[in-house]
């Protein structure tokens, strides 16, 4: 008998967080009658068969022909060839993380809004993982967001400023609801890293963001002189830093160029999300841009400074039960100190160990009510 195809959406092989969050998805969901499907053309093939994940094809923009003739195929064929169109899923999961709001136009979100319309339309519960929502102050987006709201089952935002903009807009109910990164319980013990653990070891994680959302002109070469700075500070004081490559979509060019002012920097570049989040979990430190590199680090009961280009990284240390960790990315001096008293303060580690059994719980809430949604489609 075919299985039930569930489509994670707005995940790719292209960074570390979006790996993960596909990986979190997947672990709840599969099983002997349900499977986990990706979009073949942003989740890589090697991924996706190590993961054991089917591939989903589909182009909204192509209209009529956006499946290029995969909705012909019986669900029983489209399994054989384990490639999936919208006529064969059962469910969609929205893992983009931050996809609704401002800083999107609102022809992406209507492009969305149609594509879970046709979806629901024939049954298929539409569920938005805990992500990023808001703000709406542009009127266009304030209309299509709203339109999109309308087509969904569930909608979770990640944090409480998120579901406040969710809430302003569309009003509350039980169909919105508060809660943390599901990767927060994703466990990657069964993964072995890249190296060995051995004491002193600090990541710093860069995010090409903090310099394509800056306005300054010189904001690659002080944010690459600045990493650098931390390595140099961090050694200097007897730790063991090396830099993480958590994106490959940018993040490559700032260690390029810390690289090209120090040849001798360590850089390890995971296979995948679960492996970085393995490897964060035996340092005794990190600093990072990347969001899913410090989820992966608090999460595991590893300090860590936050570089921050959005409210979701205060958030994330308030789910944790701290306010510290936040620095300026420009500020090498801050940067490290911060993260040194961090490491020997005992009561903040307590804190965001003793935090992680309450966002656990948060989380298994999520799937409950996503179990409960795809149970009652395909019954």
């Amino acid at each position: 008998m075919p299985k039930n195809a569930v489509f994670v959406r707005g995940v790719g092989s292209h960074n570390g967080g979006a790996e993960i969050l596909l990986r979190a998805a997947s672990d709840q969901i599969t099983n002997d009658s349900t499977r986990v499907v990706a979009d073949a053309r942003k989740v890589s093939k090697d991924l996706r068969e190590r993961w054991d994940i089917g591939g989903y094809f589909s182009v909204p923009k192509w209209g009529a022909f956006e499946s290029a003739g995969l909705d012909l195929l019986p669900r029983s064929l489209a399994q054989r060839i384990d490639v999936y169109s919208g006529r064969h899923i059962s469910a969609v999961l929205d893992a983009s993380g931050f996809a609704v709001g401002d800083q999107w136009s609102s022809d992406s979100i209507n492009r969305d809004a149609a594509t879970f319309a046709r979806l629901r339309a024939r049954g298929v519960p539409i569920i938005l993982l805990p992500q990023a929502f808001g703000p709406f102050k542009r009127a266009e987006v304030a209309k299509a967001a709203k339109q999109l709201f309308s087509h969904v089952d569930l909608i979770c935002a990640r944090d409480k400023e998120s579901f406040d903009h969710v809430v302003e807009l569309r009003g509350s109910d039980d169909r919105v609801m508060l809660a943390p990164d599901i990767t927060i319980a994703l466990e990657a013990h069964n993964v072995r890293p890249s190296e060995p653990k051995s004491g002193g070891r600090v990541a710093i994680v860069p995010n090409i963001n903090l310099t394509a959302r800056s306005d300054d002109a010189d904001s690659m070469k002080r944010y690459s002189s600045s990493l650098l700075s931390m390595q140099q500070i961090l050694r200097k004081e007897g730790f063991d830093p090396f830099f993480l490559l958590h994106s490959a979509h940018g993040d490559p060019t700032v260690v390029a160029a810390v690289s090209a002012m120090d040849p001798s920097i360590e850089v390890i570049k995971p296979r995948d999300g679960l492996e970085a989040k393995a490897i964060i979990g035996r340092c005794d430190g990190i600093i990072a841009g990347r969001y899913h590199a410090i989820v992966s680090a608090l999460s595991q009961g590893v300090p860590a400074v936050a570089h921050s280009w959005s409210h979701k990284y205060g958030a994330l240390l308030n789910d944790f039960g701290t306010t510290r960790g936040l620095a300026d990315p420009m500020d090498a001096e801050q940067s490290t100190s911060d993260l040194i008293d961090l490491m020997v303060d005992e009561s903040y580690r307590k804190a965001i160990v003793g935090a992680k059994p309450a966002l656990v719980r948060s989380v298994e809430t999520v799937w409950e009510k996503t179990h409960a949604l795809i149970a009652n489609s395909v019954a």
